[in-house]
């Protein structure tokens, strides 16, 4: 009988420098978190009009939510006034292509980064609704949007109480996203996109 003579077993390793783990938390912090650039975010939306048509500044309210056809299937995840923003233009929807590009630039502190979730919102709304993340009620959370109670003269109105941001950035499996609950003045953008 032949004899086999066991080998040590060789394990692989990769040194991981101190360069190599700043640079991937770096990586991975850069990706979790609002694009910022001196303390401001600079935000996209899209107009249903063409860039030829377009005016050159407008007030996108939040009020209006919900009375334009791409965002009535949002409306019906929850009616929380709010108005829509990409944080790269590049990155957007499909039904976007030649419609009018807006830009407006928003104090980065101003914005809720739900990705981060600093203050706990997600794990607080879970806990209130048997461990579902129902975004309804983290945009009232962040937002300070409440309807008015049954029975008083404000009954079913949209009221906006204090918040705990003007805004809130979050990501979808396609693109980032940051949401205003107030009014956001923006401009025409130079770079139009198709």
């Amino acid at each position: 009988m032949k004899k086999t003579r066991n080998k040590p077993f060789r394990k692989h390793t990769m040194k991981i420098t101190k360069q190599y783990l700043r640079t991937l938390v770096e990586t991975v912090l850069a990706e979790a978190s609002i694009p910022s650039e001196g303390g401001t975010t600079q935000l996209y939306h899209f107009t249903q009009e063409s860039p030829e048509g377009a005016k050159e500044k407008i007030l996108l309210d939040p009020k209006k939510f919900g009375k334009m056809g791409y965002s009535k299937k949002d409306l019906a995840n929850s009616a929380v006034p709010r108005t829509f923003f990409y944080v790269n233009q590049a990155e957007k929807e499909s039904f976007f292509a030649n419609k009018a590009l807006y830009t407006a630039n928003v104090p980065t502190a101003d914005i809720y980064n739900l990705v981060d979730d600093p203050e706990g919102v997600k794990a607080a709304v879970r806990k209130e609704n048997y461990n579902i993340l129902d975004m309804d009620q983290v945009l009232k959370k962040v937002s300070g949007w409440q309807q008015g109670a049954w029975g008083t003269e404000n009954q079913g109105k949209w009221i906006k109480n204090p918040g705990m941001a003007d805004g809130m950035y979050y990501e979808t499996p396609n693109f980032a996203v940051v949401v205003m609950f107030r009014p956001v003045e923006a401009f025409l953008s130079d770079e139009q996109t198709s």
